[in-house]
């Protein structure tokens, strides 16, 4: 967990916004569906039942969408 030293700020443009915004819906859409099974971790990106992705889960879907797109694993090397 974090400390309260740690709390960072940052700007975020229209775009993400927007994005996070749809995401919140999409949440409380998961919340309903999931009844009674829903826990609340407070958190942006959840399972469809609230509970919070393992680490890593993100990388992991955008190196699977990444290969399906024929795109090479890594960046060119400087």
């Amino acid at each position: 967990m974090k400390s309260h030293h740690s709390v960072r700020t940052t700007d975020l443009d229209d775009g993400t916004i927007a994005v996070m915004r749809a995401r919140r819906v999409a949440q409380v859409e998961q919340r309903l569906t999931a009844g009674g099974g829903w826990e609340d971790v407070g958190l942006v990106f959840t399972r469809d039942d609230g509970h919070w992705e393992k680490p890593g889960w993100a990388g992991e879907q955008f190196r699977r969408h990444a290969a399906a797109a024929g795109l090479p694993r890594s960046g060119p090397t400087i």
